[in-house]
């Protein structure tokens, strides 16, 4: 049984749309975004690469992903 799509593909999928977007830094932003959403530092986040993204949390991560390609800055 598949448990979903891994981290890393999380954060290429994220990375695309902010790309299509057309937001700068896609893919450093979606990794900052990831690791908000895990409560994990950038260092986890390459340790757990292929570990399933937690379900619970994808609405969330959505969530932000959405904001940032509307141009909202990643701080917020």
């Amino acid at each position: 049984m598949l448990d979903g799509p891994t981290i890393r593909e999380v954060c290429l999928q994220a990375a695309a749309f902010l790309e299509r977007s057309g937001a700068t830094e896609p893919a450093r932003h979606a990794e900052w975004l990831v690791c908000h959403a895990l409560a994990w530092d950038r260092s986890r986040l390459f340790l757990d690469w292929g570990r399933p993204f937690p379900q619970p949390l994808r609405e969330g991560l959505r969530a932000m992903v959405e904001r940032r390609a509307q141009g909202e800055p990643v701080q917020y």
